[in-house]
């Protein structure tokens, strides 16, 4: 029995190799374009753990050294890897095993001390070769199989980072025939089947990381490995124009958080959240419709959605702008007006004020639309407003006009293609996020990442014949907010403070 407690203080150690290289709590992070959660700790960074683990295992190996399998009695290379292993040192200790190995000294921490060595140089193919091995010779031991298992899924996991998912899911499924119910090679294959970017493997990674999640349901890598598999779930479906299954997969993911709403909230997951997944699959055919999808069909299943969920007023809002693609204007203005009052009447927000500077500068005019108000404009969008430099006769001059800071932060998105979509979302010091869109391309003057000051010049405008620009601010609950400008002066010269333009009225910033 005493070995059996040894091994799972092993095991303590070779949990944290599955974790693939993540150093903060809990991050998103982009492995080789792979989006993996996962927790803080990795095997490499750990190397007095992994002496005190290698340490525990072999003092206590002299009660145990001689085995009933067939080999030499002799442990003279064995001890002298031990030497080197006291100290944590598999650099020296390794050769030494080697020796040990290949002579067939009796003791099955050979191979178990090979694995945490090669694993910790990340020689994770050689690693598994001698799991294998040490299985063979040593059928019986639990501390061989777990360590198969570990080199398996350290194994997976070098594949997935590499990209080859397949070979990643054979590595995981042959850890899953040594134990069905290791949440942590569960995890390994649902990663591996949805990064695949196969839609029937991607239904089946959400299976899979479900009951990962079920086995160890407080492990909080598992549980955002297994959300952003739902998100991957409904964006390809809804990409693809299978509505069928948007809506089957939107039902189960209700339903699944029903049942674990306790750990959803645990992990900052509410069924706002799951509105707001379930409304962004469908933008498709909303804001920005996609080329190539049914416009028909997704209006159909956006009218099925909002019946069974009557509260989702994003989803409402997108079937606004989708009866809005669809050449009714009227009906689409009514459905997203009525999202903006369902919106208020639910979450009955209150709207903090929020002071800028003007980001623009000269004779200026924020565009007054009359109903039915574009989608850009109206419903959740309504306190998003465009503005346009005029000259004397009333003229748009926008194209190429500078464009400025409205207040300290950080750029936190800078995106710089088309002049429709070349933009920059702008974290501000208050917490609120501007986005300021319609750049010219090529013409950004910050970077992703950078401090501004209020003032600072950020591009200029786009859009040769229609140049623009659209600003918008948007809380955690899918709607747009009002917004304040510090100051500017009205037509006449009069400095007004602490307000808003009045639409359709020049203006003028300084």
């Amino acid at each position: 029995m005493i070995f059996y407690f040894i091994v799972k203080s092993i095991l303590g150690y070779y949990h944290e190799l599955r974790k693939f290289g993540f150093t903060e709590p809990l991050t998103v992070t982009k492995v080789n374009n792979i989006t993996i959660f996962n927790s803080r700790r990795t095997v490499m960074k750990k190397p007095v753990f992994l002496r005190n683990i290698l340490l525990l295992s072999l003092l206590l190996i002299s009660a145990s050294a001689g085995g009933n399998q067939a080999g030499t009695d002799s442990f003279d290379n064995w001890n002298k890897a031990y030497e080197y292993l006291q100290t944590g040192d598999c650099g020296m200790a390794l050769p030494w095993l080697l020796k040990a190995e290949s002579s067939g000294e009796k003791t099955h921490w050979i191979y178990n001390n090979l694995v945490n060595c090669l694993l910790k140089d990340r020689k994770t193919e050689e690693a598994l070769a001698f799991a294998k091995k040490g299985m063979e010779r040593f059928p019986d031991e639990i501390v061989m199989r777990d360590t198969l298992i570990w080199a398996l899924q350290s194994s997976g996991w070098s594949l997935i980072g590499n990209k080859k998912y397949y070979e990643a899911e054979n590595r995981f499924k042959e850890a899953l025939v040594l134990d069905e119910k290791n949440a942590e090679t569960l995890n390994g294959y649902g990663v591996a089947l949805r990064e695949s970017g196969d839609i029937s493997k991607l239904a089946y990674s959400v299976d899979v990381l479900e009951q990962a999640f079920v086995l160890s349901p407080d492990k909080d890598y598992i549980f955002h490995n297994m959300w952003y598999a739902y998100s991957k779930l409904l964006t390809t479906a809804a990409a693809d124009g299978d509505f069928e299954t948007l809506e089957k997969q939107i039902k189960r993911l209700n339903s699944h958080y029903i049942l674990n709403k306790k750990q959803y909230n645990k992990y900052n997951i509410g069924h706002d959240s799951i509105d707001d997944l379930s409304a962004s699959a469908y933008g498709v055919c909303g804001i920005d419709p996609q080329p190539g999808i049914d416009s028909d069909k997704c209006v159909t299943s956006l009218e099925s959605m909002v019946a069974e969920y009557p509260d989702n007023y994003r989803l409402k809002f997108i079937l606004g702008c989708a009866y809005t693609n669809n050449g009714n204007a009227a009906k689409g203005y009514l459905y997203r007006e009525q999202a903006w009052a369902d919106y208020l009447k639910i979450r009955k927000p209150v709207f903090a004020e929020i002071f800028l500077s003007f980001p623009l500068r000269g004779r200026i005019l924020s565009i007054k639309y009359q109903a039915p108000v574009p989608k850009s404009h109206s419903g959740l969008w309504r306190n998003a407003v465009d503005y346009i430099v005029v000259n004397k006769e009333g003229a748009n001059i926008s194209y190429g006009q500078k464009v400025y800071a409205p207040a300290d932060g950080e750029i936190t998105f800078i995106s710089d293609g088309s002049p429709e979509l070349s933009n920059l979302w702008l974290k501000m010091d208050n917490g609120y996020t501007v986005g300021l869109v319609h750049f010219r391309p090529g013409s950004f003057k910050v970077k992703k990442g950078q401090r501004v000051k209020s003032g600072d010049l950020l591009g200029e405008l786009g859009i040769p014949d229609n140049a623009h620009l659209h600003m918008h601010i948007f809380n955690d609950q899918g709607a747009t907010v009002p917004y304040k400008f510090k100051k500017f002066r009205s037509a006449e010269g009069k400095t007004i403070s602490d307000n808003v333009p009045e639409p359709g009225k020049v203006f003028y910033f300084p």
